[in-house]
């Protein structure tokens, strides 16, 4: 004798309850729906930063089904509200890379040097010194350590290309990047698109004359494979400063608080310019005109002797 006859009623109406806790929970919490008070729920809006269903609470009764598609839910109100945010906001993605695809007019610091498939090369907004270069990636990425392990050799190669360039017109550069483990941190110093400052500086950061990156806070640790380095810290979510200084190995510290543009008030304050660190303040334009005029030159240079 089976007992599944008997059983079976009992699971329907059990999977009967569970699906009107789910319609009744997303009816009271998501997108357009009526709460206990009668009230129409605000709608979703990509942009609002508002989630739905991040507090929603799973019913403790809920099949696994059930929870998969309200994990599902979470996961894909969440995922818009981070993507569509960030990409619609980023100076890179909507000024950048968009004027260099011809949707708009070039600014001086938009005027792409050089190209790989994954990467440009331009001179920075706010340049202290002449011949500052940015590496930017052309995909939407928070920091250089989230780069795929495919664009490695790409990004180091475009690494020597333009250490190679600034080296032939300036002097050998110092190179360095922000790397945040989240958006909005200051960390970030307002830019959260991945990209690698080449800066020609002839002095060291690291020095006692830059005391903002010479604290006993920040712990240095040198590394050989630096771009492996950087993914791991950013795989284990822990934001970073690294730093490739001319004469010594590359270094990264991972600080848990650091000022806003740390580098920038680095180098703001050993050129003599402690007020001039903010980009936002001050876009150097007439620095960032000389690098495009005499670094142009340099990059198709070295673009005509790689050719056979």
């Amino acid at each position: 004798m089976t007992l599944r006859p008997l059983v079976w009623p009992f699971r329907c109406l059990t999977r009967t309850r569970r699906r009107r806790r789910v319609d009744q929970a997303r009816s009271n919490g998501g997108p357009g729906g009526a709460s206990e008070t009668g009230r129409a729920e605000p709608q979703f809006s990509p942009t609002s930063g508002t989630r739905p269903f991040a507090g929603l609470l799973l019913p403790k009764v809920c099949n696994c089904r059930t929870q998969w598609e309200v994990r599902m839910l979470r996961e894909r109100w969440s995922s818009a509200t981070v993507v569509e945010s960030a990409e619609d906001t980023c100076p890179y993605c909507t000024s950048l890379l968009k004027s260099h695809l011809g949707a708009g007019q070039v600014s001086p610091w938009n005027t792409v040097l050089y190209e790989s498939p994954n990467f440009v090369v331009v001179p920075t907004l706010g340049s202290l010194v002449e011949g500052w270069l940015l590496i930017v990636s052309k995909a939407h990425l928070l920091c250089m350590g989230a780069l795929p392990e495919s664009h490695g050799e790409e990004l180091k190669a475009v690494a020597r290309r333009t250490v190679m360039a600034v080296t032939r017109t300036y002097q050998q550069p110092t190179i360095f990047e922000h790397g945040p483990s989240a958006c909005s941190t200051p960390m970030g110093c307002g830019v959260d698109h991945a990209h690698l400052h080449v800066v020609p500086l002839g002095f060291g950061l690291r020095g006692r004359k830059a005391a903002v990156l010479s604290t006993p806070e920040l712990e240095w640790h040198a590394t050989d494979e630096w771009f492996a380095a950087l993914r791991a810290l950013y795989n284990e979510r822990k934001q970073y400063l690294f730093l490739a200084e001319p004469g010594a190995p590359p270094m990264y510290c991972t600080p848990a608080n650091v000022p806003n543009q740390v580098f920038r008030r680095a180098v703001a304050q050993l050129v003599g310019k402690p007020g001039a660190f903010d980009y936002h303040e001050d876009a150097g334009e007439e620095n960032v005109l000389l690098t495009v005029r005499r670094l142009r030159d340099a990059f198709t240079t070295l673009s005509a002797k790689k050719r056979p």
